[in-house]
């Protein structure tokens, strides 16, 4: 993979969604809208004039990358939540695999706080097909990254600690910040 591709284009030609009466614009407004009203989307929705929507007018053909959730207030396990929720598929993570700086660990235990619940900064978690390549092509640039595991079929969100599970993902509480004040 030479570049990233940032799948971000807007077009000028809507795309139309009759269950809300709104057009969208971009493949992020479609992210949104499949998010806040999943319940609405059935296997009509996914019609041939929405997949030409996506490839030719938002020149979605060849990214690589297939949603994304910002990691913000909850941390990075409630942006893991919400993504495999949009999809409505398990995930299989393993926590030694996340890039964290070892001040933060030794603040977190300090104050004792889980720094995977906590509000993240610049930190964003991607689903893409190749996370590998995707990995390396961000670390050429500088951009810390990592494979932190993979998209499973259910509902199962398994937290690994290495080899051994360690349970499973609960649903999003309360960002750790709030605990200590």
């Amino acid at each position: 993979m030479s570049d990233i591709t940032m799948c971000t284009l807007h077009s000028e030609k809507p795309y139309y969604i009759t269950e809300i009466n709104k057009n969208i614009y971009s493949i992020e407004e479609l992210n949104y809208y499949l998010y806040n009203y999943l319940y609405l989307v059935d296997e009509e929705f996914f019609s041939e004039s929405l997949i030409d929507y996506i490839e030719n007018e938002l020149k979605q053909k060849n990214c690589p990358v297939t949603a994304w959730e910002y990691a913000k207030e909850g941390g990075i396990l409630t942006a893991v939540w919400n993504l495999s929720g949009i999809f409505n598929v398990g995930v299989d993570i393993d926590l030694r695999m996340i890039p964290m700086k070892q001040a933060v660990v030794e603040v977190c235990e300090m104050f004792e706080v889980n720094p995977y619940r906590l509000f993240s900064e610049n930190c964003v978690i991607l689903a893409c097909d190749r996370g590998g390549q995707m990995v390396r092509s961000l670390s050429a640039r500088g951009i810390p990254a990592a494979v932190i595991g993979s998209a499973e079929k259910g509902i199962a969100r398994v937290i690994r600690h290495g080899e051994e599970t360690a349970g499973y993902l609960e649903r999003p509480r309360a960002d750790e910040l709030t605990r200590i004040g």
